[in-house]
């Protein structure tokens, strides 16, 4: 399988994969490298709160607060990119 990377850095994670491991919206990609054989492994995240649960002392925070802070940071690589 091969996957095209956009100019925005983006990639479509292939149909037969997605359903292999039951990805769906809002699941959590967790890229790891693997130095030693030069690959990059992925996790899949598919309760993205519980992930994260503990992680911070907010109270306050909420999945979509954590949702857009990961965006600006996206955008934020994708622009310091170009």
């Amino acid at each position: 399988m091969v996957s095209k990377v956009s100019k925005n850095g983006l990639i479509t994670i292939p149909m037969e994969i997605r359903r292999r491991f039951g990805i769906e919206v809002g699941d959590l990609i967790i890229w790891s490298i693997d130095e030693r054989d030069n690959a990059i492994i992925l996790y899949v995240i598919k309760e993205p709160l519980k992930y994260l649960e503990g992680k911070y002392d907010d109270s306050e925070i909420v999945y979509e607060v954590v949702e857009e802070t990961a965006n600006s940071l996206i955008q934020g690589e994708e622009n310091a990119g170009n």
